[in-house]
C-alpha cells in the first residue's frame, strides 16, 4: 500500500490525476480508516466510472496477494464505451469516422 501522500493543489491536468486522488482516497479509508477492500463499495458516474475503475486497479496493483482482504465492489453508472463516446458528448469537434468498424 502506498505510503506517500502528496498536497492536492486542487487543479487536475491530466486523467493520471484524478486516478492519483482515488488512490491517495482509497489509501487513507485503508491506512486511517482500517477498512478493507471488501468493506469499500467504489461508485462512479459517467467519466467517474473511469475513475473509479483505474483507482481500484492501481490500489489493487500497490496491495500484495498476501496482504489482500477481499475485493472492492465496483459500481459503474452510466459509464462510457469509447473514448469516442465521450467525444461526440464532451467535445464540440465532429467524431464522423472515428471508431467505426
Amino acid at each position: 500500500m502506498s505510503t506517500h501522500h502528496t498536497p492536492s493543489l486542487g487543479e487536475v491536468s491530466s486523467a493520471e490525476d484524478l486516478v492519483e486522488d482515488g488512490v491517495a482516497v482509497l489509501s487513507y479509508v485503508h491506512s486511517v480508516v482500517g477498512a478493507r477492500p471488501a468493506q469499500v463499495l467504489l461508485y462512479g458516474q459517467s467519466l467517474g466510472s473511469a475513475v473509479a475503475a483505474c483507482s481500484a486497479v492501481a490500489i489493487g496493483a500497490e496491495q500484495s496477494e498476501s496482504s489482500s482482504s477481499g475485493y472492492y465492489t465496483l459500481v459503474l453508472d452510466r459509464g462510457f464505451s469509447s473514448l469516442v463516446d465521450v467525444g461526440r458528448v464532451y467535445v464540440l469537434v465532429p467524431m464522423n469516422g472515428y471508431g467505426e468498424g
